[in-house]
């Protein structure tokens, strides 16, 4: 499947003023502050790669936004980037980065992690998104996706995310920049997929450890048939292994999966070895002290379900298992695992 030449964000301008399909010019502003939001985000994200460099020329152009697509008989509002060519990684980190913003803003919580050194601009511009509006009229921003409920921006709403940052002195009192912040890591994460974006080749996971985190799929793989299979499904979302490179929050949290490797289904069984089983599923490369060592097998996991379950079955006193802390190559990583699980 090709990937997608559109990543968009719905945007949804409401009130006497916008109906009948109508968007006045002076309101066109709105979308120029999103804009500048994006590439803000972008920019930083650009230069914590590139440190030293000079941004390049062409890079506020690739970080443009277009009109796609207006809805009959509303302001209602489909961004999509202008250019995909060379930018696109940032320009999917701004998307997903605003998009968290925004909602933390109007949802009364922490924002989520962003570089230091642009805290207080972007800060500034969240405050500006809406000024043009006036009684009886929202902007509404698809942060979830342009099917979900959105953040509805009003005057009062914006009244009180001014009011929070007043209070908070993040305007006027931006934190020092700190150097090495949103680390990324090759990691090995369990939970289940609830949602999938195929235009924007996202998808959103539920992580049994770590709560939500979005996740970035190379849509011309086989990762998008094995991801949709899974949502196919009629029962309940399965327990899915996410292997891929993990991007952090400066506190430490994870955040997102930047580049994914490998989807695979994961059934530890409903006995009460289960929970010992999804913490080996966890396990990432490097696990057991060695460089080489590989993820447990899925196939070794289940096949340790099966055991235990016809042990059970037996009536028999069920054995412990373990991970062992060292191996000496990822061969023997998947085999002293199963050994070790099966004792």
């Amino acid at each position: 499947m090709a990937q997608a030449e559109s990543s968009a964000r719905r945007i949804k301008l409401t009130g006497a003023r916008f109906n009948g399909g109508r968007l006045p010019v002076d309101s066109l502003v709105e979308l120029e502050r999103y804009q500048e939001l994006l590439r803000i985000v972008a920019r930083s994200s650009w230069r914590q790669d590139h440190p030293g460099e000079d941004l390049p020329a062409d890079f506020d152009d690739e970080v443009s936004l277009t009109i796609e697509s207006i809805e009959e008989g509303s302001a209602d509002v489909m961004l999509a980037f202008e250019r995909h060519a060379v930018y696109q990684e940032y320009q999917r980190q701004a998307d997903d980065t605003v998009s968290d913003m925004i909602a933390a803003s109007y949802e009364s919580r922490e924002l989520p992690e962003f570089p230091a050194a642009i805290a207080s601009e972007v800060r500034e511009r969240i405050v500006l998104l809406g000024t043009s509006l006036e009684a009886g009229q929202s902007i509404e921003v698809y942060t979830a996706g342009p099917s979900n409920p959105p953040i509805e921006i009003t005057i009062e709403s914006r009244r009180e995310v001014v009011q929070t940052f007043a209070l908070e002195d993040f305007i006027s009192a931006p934190m020092p920049d700190v150097h090495g912040e949103l680390q990324s890591h090759s990691e090995t994460i369990v939970g289940r997929i609830t949602e999938i974006d195929a235009e924007k080749a996202t998808f959103r996971f539920e992580s049994l450890r770590h709560g939500r985190l979005i996740g970035h799929y190379d849509a011309e793989g086989q990762l998008f048939d094995d991801i949709r299979s899974v949502l196919d499904s009629p029962a309940e979302a399965p327990i899915l292994r996410v292997e891929g490179q993990l991007q952090y929050k400066r506190d430490g949290s994870p955040w997102r999966f930047t580049e994914t490797y490998a989807v695979e289904q994961f059934v530890p069984g409903s006995g009460s070895w289960a929970e010992r089983l999804i913490e080996l599923a966890q396990l990432s490369t490097g696990w057991a002290d060695s460089d080489n060592a590989t993820p447990v097998a899925v196939v070794a996991l289940e096949a340790t379900n099966a055991l235990m379950q016809a042990i059970s079955d037996a009536g028999r006193q069920l054995p412990s298992f373990y991970r062992r802390r060292r191996v000496a190559s990822s061969s023997s990583g998947r085999l002293s695992a199963w050994y070790a699980a099966s004792r």
